[in-house]
């Protein structure tokens, strides 16, 4: 038997993006599901430690980490140039965060707003009347599940569970995402280093690389190119021989996949962002 909900708005993915979307949209009065295809205590933990601008938390109303959600904060970074050991001091803030704890906390602020999330909720054909998406079925471990509303989030990652689906005719973005199109991410986090190396926040844009602040006195060496992870890899690689041959131990090694979100809208169709999502190795 199918279960039918109605609701003002439907919304797809419970990661940072999702879940910051329902919280706003339940404070002013809008009765808000959301639908996650994990489990919700799964979201983050495959990539563990993130970085957020500090300006960020007043500009979009959140409050500060505290507790074991914050890992450390650093007031200024280090911009490296492409060679040479020079580089620009930022005077730019960040906070280091459990990205895990951090999108909990989003979702108690959401629930605590009226929001009801629905996990391990597998989005399936979408619902179309009369030319407009009206809303959408899903797939749970309780069986079949429609669910009605107003407006339809696509929060659910870089997959497109929802936009991908619609027709051509919403004009909406509706194609996969090409690799050329997406930013591919390796995280390697590095413990017992041996020798000198720097700490704190450093960035290397040229190589689009950077070596970020970890657990204790580790460090996260990352990179970020287009194209896919194996040319991801062939500019870390030489990278990090050149400016960190340090002996170290690999604590972790995960990439992840992100693009800028497209912010588009037709009807009761809306696409916040693409989300972010990670693949541990």
């Amino acid at each position: 038997m199918t279960k039918c909900i109605e609701t003002d708005v439907v919304v797809v993915g419970a990661g940072t993006a999702g879940t910051y979307f329902a919280w706003r949209l339940a404070q002013v009065g809008f009765k808000t599901v959301v639908l996650e295809k994990r489990r919700l205590e799964e979201l983050g933990a495959d990539i563990g430690i993130f970085h957020v601008d500090e300006i960020r938390f007043a500009q979009f109303g959140v409050p500060l980490p505290t507790g074991d959600e914050l890992v450390g904060h650093y007031p200024d970074g280090r911009a490296w140039p492409p060679d040479g050991d020079g580089f620009k001091l930022v005077n730019y803030a960040f906070y280091v965060m459990e990205k895990p704890l951090f999108i909990q906390r989003l979702q108690r602020c959401a629930t605590l707003a009226g929001v009801q999330f629905v996990e391990q909720a597998a989005v399936g054909d979408v619902i179309i009347e009369d030319g407009t998406l009206t809303g959408l079925r899903a797939t749970t471990d309780d069986g079949e599940l429609e669910v009605r509303a107003r407006l339809v989030a696509d929060c659910s990652g870089i997959g497109g569970a929802v936009r991908t689906r619609l027709p051509d005719d919403f004009d909406v973005e509706n194609d996969p995402i090409s690799d050329d199109d997406t930013l591919f991410v390796i995280l390697q986090y590095w413990d017992d280093i041996a020798g000198d190396h720097p700490t704190g926040l450093n960035f290397y844009p040229f190589h689009k690389t950077f070596c970020n602040p970890s657990y204790g006195d580790g460090a996260i060496l990352g990179v970020g190119q287009p194209g896919g992870y194996e040319q991801a890899d062939q500019v870390h690689q030489p990278f990090l021989a050149e400016r960190f041959p340090n002996p170290h131990r690999l604590v972790k090694h995960c990439q992840d996949h992100r693009r800028r979100g497209e912010s588009r809208a037709r009807g009761a169709a809306a696409h916040p962002g693409n989300g972010h999502c990670g693949i541990p190795q």
